[in-house]
């Protein structure tokens, strides 16, 4: 089988179909990258695709054989891809979206799709009560929503634009939504035990050595004494998420970020207990290739999310 660049086949469609002539099968083992590079793992590619984790690993290693080099490699216990495989991965996204609009369109759907990655608290608390407008102002625009747990590096196959307070790199385009900005909350039931005797601290920074620097920030922006008056040890939780409903529990007060606490405090399940706000450094964007800003969903999304931008 003779040995051909596939970094960039897809770069032209015609060449693209030229090559699934040629080998049958090549669209399928590209089928199979593609759901390996959305999903992350062989089992979950093997779940989206009905086949075995063995048929996955199979088509993947024929593909890197008609490629002529490897496109994953073993990083501990997990295969990712390599440089080649993400490029290749990515152009095979484009030309997969590319046939799927083009079926759409044969068969009168008109749809669009965009896939949105958001941390699991912009995402709950910021946009999605917003979202509803998107949909009424552009129906013919569908939402695929993926939370992430560790902030993105750059945009992937797996979505089309992300949201996130990290600096993506590798021709994006990035624009400012949200200022981070906290809030200390505790219950009604932990501020009635704290009295004087101060509060249990929730902390997001999870560094061991070093805990409760945003306690510490805070503190020394808003004249507190929260920190010099924290009862008991440190209570560690990795997200914000898990810090709210700590703090609604009663487990200790949290810093968290305005969007999240808002609806919170005015149910009354939590109060604040300091009455400044901080901000904390750190920007919510949006990002997307630069080389896509002119594609249907992702110029209608932009748009539409500038004039949301609080």
């Amino acid at each position: 089988m003779p040995k051909v660049d596939m970094v960039g086949p897809c770069r032209r469609f015609g060449d693209a179909m030229e090559q699934f002539q040629r080998n049958p099968g090549l669209l399928r083992s590209l089928q199979h990258l593609d759901a390996f590079a959305r999903r992350g793992t062989l089992a979950e590619a093997a779940g989206e695709l009905g086949v075995s984790v063995s048929a996955v690993s199979h088509q993947l290693n024929e593909l890197a054989t008609f490629v002529g080099e490897p496109l994953v490699v073993k990083t501990g216990r997990r295969l990712t891809l390599t440089d080649t495989g993400r490029l290749l991965a990515q152009d095979v996204s484009q030309v997969l979206r590319l046939l799927d609009a083009s079926l759409n369109t044969a068969v009168g759907k008109g749809r669009h799709a965009l896939r949105i990655a958001v941390c699991s608290a912009f995402g709950p608390f910021w946009l999605v009560p917003r979202l509803s407008q998107f949909r009424t102002a552009y129906p013919d625009v569908d939402v695929e929503l993926t939370m992430y747990t560790r902030d993105p590096e750059s945009i992937e196959t797996g979505f089309d634009v992300a949201i996130t307070t990290a600096t993506l790199a590798g021709g994006v385009t990035a624009l400012p939504l949200h200022e981070e900005t906290l809030v200390a909350v505790a219950s009604p039931t932990a501020v009635a035990s704290a009295g004087d005797a101060g509060f249990v601290l929730i902390t997001t920074d999870t560094q061991v050595t070093a805990p409760g620097a945003e306690w510490i920030r805070f503190d020394a922006m808003s004249g507190g004494m929260l920190v010099a008056k924290k009862r008991g040890d440190w209570l560690f939780c990795s997200h914000y998420i898990l810090a709210l409903e700590s703090a609604r529990a009663g487990l200790g007060a949290a810093l968290l970020p305005d969007f999240m606490a808002r609806d919170a405090l005015a149910d009354g399940s939590l109060v604040q207990i300091h009455p400044a706000s901080v901000l904390a450094g750190r920007t919510y964007r949006l990002y997307f290739k630069s080389a896509r800003k002119q594609e249907h969903p992702i110029r209608l999304f932009s748009r539409w999310i500038r004039g949301q931008k609080s």
